[in-house]
């Protein structure tokens, strides 16, 4: 019997689920992805940097589309859903690495203490990092504002009305998903007069999409003096050499680069992949829960310590911003940055630490960050 053909971006980890299921998988690198490729094709796995449209499968057989990532702005919904054609996507499976990632900026930029002792953060998309990231900072002692005009849930203490709101607090992190299509589009949410409203001084993240910064904006921020952490950039992969300089960090758009997540993200595909091609498959992949590295604490050791500790355990933003810097400097085209991207090497996540003597409210902080105690 001919098993059904499915087309894969070759960045997608394929796991043991996905390995086991009676299909044919053909690799390709994403950029690399055309109608010649899909030809005999039952279904289609791809990422963020493949445009799914009409052009790309209006003469296919594909009867099923599953992009491992959050985001949808890379693909005509409305079209696959004319054509028939099945969609999933794995919203929430990198909501912890983003969220991590974000701890990491606030580690290294100097940020974590004055967290700890209720600094003021701004949210930016109330989704599924936005929500994940409240609940963290919130339990870590941060003083909440969210700014989400789409979600009628927030909680009334963290909930504003207004961006400008948001934009004023020491630390602002942007997690909104990018879209045009509704009352409040977030394309270009940041341009330069909303920039401005960032005091001198604050920090300011998007790990969230590149184009919710509009032209202009990042300038503003860094005239201001305010500190930028730049993961997702306008443009991607063709960014600016100039920008990437103003940045107090900036890495390739990696901040969901987990282990747990690219394995997440694959399999929150599969059910709908086989429901959709009429494959049996009885799996469920179960996430892990224990942890891989073990950090012992001393009675002398606050929790900014420990942080700083953990953070620097698995994984630095200040080593992929060198690394970044460095071959950014010496190419000007998008190949340098998806060469990045596709060399990165997938860390672990917080919740892979397990902290040994921590009690009390330090192991409680300790738990909101994301790390086990014991």
């Amino acid at each position: 019997m001919t098993l059904p053909l499915v087309v894969c971006d070759e960045k997608i980890m394929i796991t043991d689920q996905l390995e086991r299921l009676p299909v044919a998988l053909r690799l390709m690198p994403g950029r690399s992805i055309d109608q010649d490729s899909l030809e005999g094709a039952s279904a289609l796995l791809t990422r963020t940097i493949t445009q799914v449209d009409a052009t790309l499968l209006i003469d296919t057989n594909v009867r099923f589309v599953g992009s491992a990532s959050a985001g949808t702005d890379h693909v005509d919904i409305e079209f696959l859903e004319r054509r028939g054609i099945g969609f999933a996507n794995a919203a929430g499976s990198n909501a912890s690495a983003v969220c991590d990632y974000v701890i990491a900026a606030l580690v290294e930029t100097g940020r974590i203490d004055n967290v700890l002792d209720g600094a003021s953060v701004g949210i930016v998309g109330y989704g599924h990092v936005g929500r994940q990231l409240a609940a963290r900072l919130s339990g870590m002692g941060a003083v909440l504002r969210v700014y989400d005009p789409l979600v009628a849930d927030i909680p009334k203490t963290w909930g504003v009305d207004a961006l400008q709101d948001v934009l004023g607090c020491d630390v602002v992190s942007l997690h909104a998903a990018l879209h045009d299509s509704h009352r409040f589009p977030s394309r270009c949410l940041i341009g330069p007069s909303e920039a401005a409203l960032c005091l001198p001084g604050a920090l300011f993240i998007n790990a969230g999409r590149g184009e919710l910064l509009a032209d202009g904006a990042l300038a503003t921020l860094c005239d201001n003096e305010v500190d930028v952490v730049l993961d997702t950039w306008p443009g991607e992969p063709h960014i600016s050499v100039d920008a990437l300089a103003r940045t107090s960090f900036g890495t390739p758009h990696i901040a969901g680069y987990s282990k747990r997540a690219k394995a997440a993200a694959t399999n929150l595909l599969l059910t709908p992949l086989c429901n959709a091609l009429g494959i049996d498959s009885t799996e469920d992949a179960q996430a892990q829960n224990t942890a891989s590295h073990t950090i012992k604490v001393c009675e002398r050791d606050t929790v900014g310590e420990l942080l700083r500790t953990v953070v620097h355990h698995i994984g630095s933003l200040a080593d992929e911003d060198a690394r970044m810097r460095c071959v950014m400097s010496d190419s000007h085209d998008g190949g340098a940055f998806d060469r990045l991207r596709h060399a990165y090497r997938l860390r672990d996540e917080l919740a892979d630490v397990c902290i040994e003597g921590a009690s009390g409210d330090k192991a409680t902080i300790l738990q909101s960050a994301g790390c086990q105690t014991v």
